[in-house]
């Protein structure tokens, strides 16, 4: 169920959602009893790297104290880079105008938990998820 509403064939036992929104699971019983799980906000992002983005690595990941971000680009551009919770406050926020981009983030001070790391260029934005252990 998306927003409140039955999804069209999301009936088998898998399903990858593909919109932003909240997601409930309703199963019924051999006896015809109806059961809703708790609703479940799902934010569906770009995770494709854009064209200008030769390569990207998030290393350790998951980590329990420093993540590093390394970013090659075709050429130096604009880039801001945060990390948010998945209540989406931001964490951490820094802008850096460069080629090649080599960026150690301290999440040793956070609860343990998923995190969205957001990269926005000048040439499109993607996002990573980090996993603080």
């Amino acid at each position: 169920i998306l927003n409140g509403q039955p999804i069209a064939g999301a009936t088998t036992q898998n399903y990858v959602a593909t919109q932003t929104g909240t997601y409930n699971l309703e199963t019924t019983s051999g006896n015809g009893c109806n059961y809703l799980s708790l609703a479940v906000e799902i934010v569906v992002v770009n995770t494709t790297l854009p064209a200008g983005v030769r390569q990207c690595t998030l290393t350790p990941n998951p980590t329990h104290d420093i993540v590093l971000l390394t970013l090659d680009l075709k050429k130096s551009e604009r880039c801001i880079i945060s990390l948010s919770d998945l209540s989406n406050r931001q964490i951490f926020l820094q802008t850096q105008q460069a080629q090649k981009i080599a960026l150690p983030i301290d999440v040793h001070q956070l609860a343990a938990g998923t995190y969205v790391l957001t990269v926005q260029l000048e040439s499109g934005s993607f996002v990573r998820k980090v996993v603080k252990y």
